[in-house]
């Protein structure tokens, strides 16, 4: 199941029809359920009280929904279940706070810039890469 939080009714429009299109990359995606941000507490209700939060593999955040109450929605999420993918669709070139980034690092969000990067994303399977090593924190002097 794919949940995505997004504020507009046109991305969830062309996100709906990319992924029923006969000629896209075929997605292992049975369910997709479309949030706006205000729409939080039906969301956790349904993934907390129901048994959709164990079919719930992806969330995709659309940049216009980033922010640092989104994506503390995504950690609770995730941290519920840490399988979860979760991708944020970004402009190329769309500036984050440094507390957005930072969050979006712990979570393991991949930024992607088109439906067929989620595409392509969601068929090679999870990152299996570790944060980068700060060689500074291990120096001893």
């Amino acid at each position: 199941m794919l949940i995505c939080i997004a504020d507009s009714e046109y991305f969830n429009i062309a996100l709906k029809a990319y992924i029923n299109e006969p000629n896209s990359k075929p997605l292992d995606i049975k369910e997709i359920l479309c949030y706006p941000f205000s729409g939080q507490s039906e969301m956790f209700y349904t993934f907390f009280a129901t048994d959709a939060g164990a079919r719930l593999s992806t969330i995709l955040i659309d940049y216009s929904s980033v922010s640092i109450e989104v994506l503390q929605v995504a950690l609770s999420l995730k941290s519920f279940n840490p399988l979860i993918r979760i991708f944020i669709f970004a402009k190329s070139g769309y500036p984050l706070s440094e507390l957005e980034r930072s969050l979006a690092i712990v979570l393991g969000a991949e930024f992607i810039t088109s439906f067929a990067g989620l595409s392509a994303a969601l068929a090679r399977g999870p990152r299996l890469t570790s944060p980068p090593r700060r060689q500074a924190l291990y120096r001893h002097t």
